[in-house]
């Protein structure tokens, strides 16, 4: 035995249906597009742009680092400028900075809708010049010893150098036989400069040799070689010269 429903009902229950439903759906678009008081609507112009910034090197004994500033910002107007710790400023969203002192570094960003923001970091990776830390140019590696017993240095053709410590960065000419002699030569000059800023300089681990490259004579100071004798100063001098500018520059 069973009952039979009036297509009536049917029809009834199937209306009641479909506007139960497109009342819901019509409740949750409403809610959707409402806006809470907590939450309001950012507008362009309050995007405040920020900074990355990072090193080259987290190595010690660093003789400079450079920082890399990139700013970003979610105002499709863009970035206006960054400014450096030096206070210039420049119109572009990645630059580079390299410096040569351990300290704070405080970069400044500006968005093109007139919003800025900061951001510092630190470097604490770069050498302090003194005896006791040698400078390694670059183009060389340390090899062996320390300052106390001799700091090597060797570049890729076999040449070697030891670090003569000079504490108080003071170079000066032995003026015993005369007092009213001055120093004008440029590169004794520059070598005086370069103490005073790293404490010491390199002297050949080896007696000078004789090395051919493209063609040239040049000095060399590598082991298990001949001295080059029957030279003149001004030979010598030039052959120096001539190794510096065909081999480290």
């Amino acid at each position: 035995m069973y009952y039979k429903i009036s297509p009536v009902i049917i029809v009834v229950l199937i209306i009641v249906i479909v506007a139960i439903a497109g009342l819901g759906i019509a409740i949750m678009g409403k809610n959707s597009n409402s806006k809470t008081p907590n939450q309001p609507e950012i507008q362009a112009s309050d995007i405040v742009p920020v900074l990355e910034l990072t090193t080259n090197t987290d190595e010690e004994n660093q003789e400079s680092v450079t920082i890399t500033a990139v700013a970003r910002t979610e105002d499709s107007q863009g970035i206006y400028s960054i400014t450096l710790p030096d206070g210039s400023t420049h119109r572009s969203d990645t630059i580079n900075c390299i410096v040569k002192q351990n300290g704070n570094y405080t970069f400044k960003v500006k968005g093109n809708n007139g919003k800025t923001s900061s951001l510092t970091i630190e470097v604490n990776n770069i050498r302090e010049a003194s005896a006791m830390t040698p400078y390694i140019p670059t183009g060389f590696s340390h090899t062996e010893g320390e300052v106390e017993n001799g700091f090597v240095i060797k570049d890729s053709y076999g040449n070697e150098f030891v670090w003569i410590p000079v504490e108080s960065g003071k170079l000066t000419r032995n003026r015993l036989h005369d007092n009213d002699y001055e120093e004008s030569n440029n590169t004794a000059t520059g070598l005086v400069n370069s103490v005073a800023k790293n404490y010491g300089f390199y002297l050949g681990r080896y007696e000078a040799s004789l090395y051919e490259k493209s063609g040239q004579k040049i000095a060399a100071t590598v082991g298990n070689k001949m001295p080059w004798t029957n030279i003149t100063y001004s030979e010598a001098a030039e052959a120096a010269r001539k190794s510096f500018i065909n081999i480290w520059v």
